[in-house]
């Protein structure tokens, strides 16, 4: 089975993969999302900028692009029996949709 993934949802799912069977953390997705260029100070950046953006409550608001790209790839992911799970307010795993 084959599915065609977008740019933005192979930067989505890279981290992911590489971070399996832990999860990857919202700022490094983000990170990868936004840039050609990750590296640890990028991915600093953004740990602040989600800090500040939970002190205002612009939360969802920052992630907001991540969702978009996960709610595509999610669908896709499915013909394949895995999903990518929420690690709430720190980041996202691969898991499987079987019960094995």
């Amino acid at each position: 089975m084959e599915q065609q993934f977008s740019v933005n949802e192979i930067r989505v799912i890279s981290p992911i993969l590489d971070a399996f069977p832990h999860y990857s953390p919202y700022e490094v997705l983000l990170d990868h999302l936004s840039s050609d260029n990750v590296s640890a100070t990028s991915i600093a950046r953004w740990q602040q900028r989600l800090q500040e953006a939970q002190r205002q409550g612009s939360w969802r608001h920052e992630l907001r692009p991540l969702r978009r790209a996960l709610s595509s790839l999610r669908s896709k992911l499915h013909y394949f029996d895995l999903e990518i799970t929420n690690i709430r307010e720190r980041g996202c795993s691969l898991t499987s949709l079987s019960s094995s």
